[in-house]
């Protein structure tokens, strides 16, 4: 006989021991513990919900006769031509009290307006004023309000105006840019108060 032959030989003899003695092993088992407890779906223990309604009281809503906030401000924002309408080499007239000329990108129009990313309104508490504050801004190419000027003011208050300016100066733009650059750039921004104390 191979030695192939008499492995398989003793496999199948080792198997059928194995089998048999797990058998034998299993009915000892059953035999020494014949019952087991066995638990119902209808035995376990159900648990008692209760669910308590009280009443509520409605409550009023006291009519504060206090103003509204402010309208949202507004401001122009420049739309971007297809063509220049101005030849290369324009500068803009000279903002009063600047005392320097200034232009976009030496005389160019920007191709992609500035845009605010964070727009500060003014705090209006404590203040009373009617109308509204009209202000040139200039955003530098980090998209920071560099300098300002006073364009419209029909509130006749300096605290407002105070106000307006803070609010610009705390603002965050997109820079305007040029040939995918950015640009120091003019915008207008107008603030509207309507606040009476």
């Amino acid at each position: 006989m191979s030695k192939f032959a008499m492995k398989e030989l003793r496999y199948r003899r080792t198997f059928k021991f194995a089998l048999i003695l797990s058998l034998f092993i299993w009915a000892v088992f059953f035999y020494l513990f014949p019952k087991f407890k066995m638990i119902s779906p209808s035995e376990e223990k159900r648990i008692d919900i209760k669910i308590y309604v009280s009443d509520i009281p409605q409550t009023l809503q006291k009519n504060n006769a206090t103003s509204p906030p402010p309208a949202k401000p507004y401001g122009f924002i420049p739309i971007p031509a297809e063509e220049a309408d101005f030849p290369e080499e324009i500068t803009f007239s000279t903002i009063p009290g600047s005392g320097k000329a200034t232009s976009f990108a030496s005389g160019i129009a920007p191709e992609v307006p500035p845009k605010p990313i964070l727009e500060v309104y003014p705090t209006v508490s404590g203040v009373s004023c009617s109308g509204h504050i009209r202000l040139l801004l200039l955003v530098n190419k980090n998209g920071i309000v560099e300098s300002f000027e006073i364009v419209e003011n029909t509130t006749q208050a300096d605290t407002c105006v105070a106000l307006a300016i803070e609010a610009a100066k705390k603002s965050r733009w997109i820079p305007a840019k040029v040939n995918n650059r950015a640009v120091d750039s003019w915008v207008t921004k107008t603030y509207k108060f309507n606040v009476r104390q």
